[in-house]
């Protein structure tokens, strides 16, 4: 995907080629994508998505013109995307890079929660073991579009007699290997005591219905945010007093039960004033100390 990219970015003739063909052809060409970066999905998803949806038959029509004039990029490219397991893989490499884009764009709504993340992140593993027995969006495009002849796009692919099978194989190890970095890169969500109590508290929706068991609820959790966040919020200029805290607390619960409420997060903590609550009352500096946390 980089080797694409870099063709494209670092030659003026290479562009023009492409677009005369795109001309010749009745279609557009559009830009080559970076697959990298500090926002490596979003940067991937782009990436794939142009090649294998937009640009994969000018794409590969122009390195096959351009390899017989030059070695390097162009003919090592052209091989690679005329080979049918190779482009097999990139469908599957995008259906789990979509998945995995889910969880990215929690972390860029303004309502995310951490509970919103913990079900994401459950909600990723699940799909990514579903790709195992059903194909994903485009590798079900992929394998429909493949004619007998083996032909993608208009464009002829190599196919042995073997790639269906060795397919199969590494997929799964592929599916096994990206959700056990999903499970190391989001372990602190499940088990890190903070996270817990954070996501406990904040979203409304996982209390108890129960008027007895909401009472209690909690109180562990609060007790494990004022003591990690103890630091912050017992200087003398902060005025935090755990005892008004918990009492805020249960009358915070009361209240939404009292009202038969069933908001999201974010509806729930902006229409509520109990400001010393404390995760109202620092609310800047919770969120800053809980951001470093992640």
């Amino acid at each position: 995907m980089q080797g694409i990219w870099k063709y494209y970015k670092y030659s003026c003739k290479a562009v023009r080629e492409i677009k005369e063909l795109a001309d010749m052809l009745s279609e557009r060409a559009y830009k080559a994508v970076k697959a990298d970066g500090s926002r490596w999905i979003p940067h991937l998803k782009r990436a794939l998505k142009v090649l294998l949806t937009k640009n994969y038959k000018l794409v590969v029509t122009h390195f096959h013109h351009a390899s017989a004039k030059m070695q390097g990029t162009a003919t090592n490219c052209g091989k690679q995307l005329t080979r049918y397991l190779f482009v097999k893989f990139l469908h599957l490499l995008l259906d789990i890079v979509e998945q995995v884009s889910k969880v990215y764009l929690v972390f860029q709504r303004e309502e995310g929660t951490i509970a919103l993340v913990q079900d994401e992140i459950n909600a990723l593993n699940a799909s990514l073991e579903a790709l195992k027995t059903r194909p994903g969006e485009h590798l079900r495009s992929f394998e429909r579009s493949a004619d007998a002849d083996n032909r993608f796009n208009d464009i002829v692919l190599s196919k042995k007699d073997t790639d269906d099978a060795s397919f199969l194989t590494t997929r799964d190890t592929l599916i096994d290997l990206a959700k056990q970095y999903i499970s190391s890169r989001f372990s602190n969500f499940n088990d890190d005591s903070v996270l817990k109590a954070a996501a406990s508290i904040t979203e409304p929706l996982l209390w108890p219905k129960d008027r007895a068991a909401l009472r209690v609820y909690g109180e562990d959790h609060l007790d494990s945010l004022i003591n990690h966040f103890d630091h912050l919020i017992t200087g003398p200029t902060v005025g935090f007093n755990e005892l008004t805290c918990k009492d805020e607390w249960l009358e915070l619960k009361l209240h939404y039960h009292r009202g038969g409420l069933r908001l999201s997060a974010k509806e729930f903590w902006h229409g509520n004033g109990l400001q010393t609550l404390i995760i109202q009352q620092d609310f800047p500096i919770f969120w800053f100390s809980l951001s470093c946390v992640l």
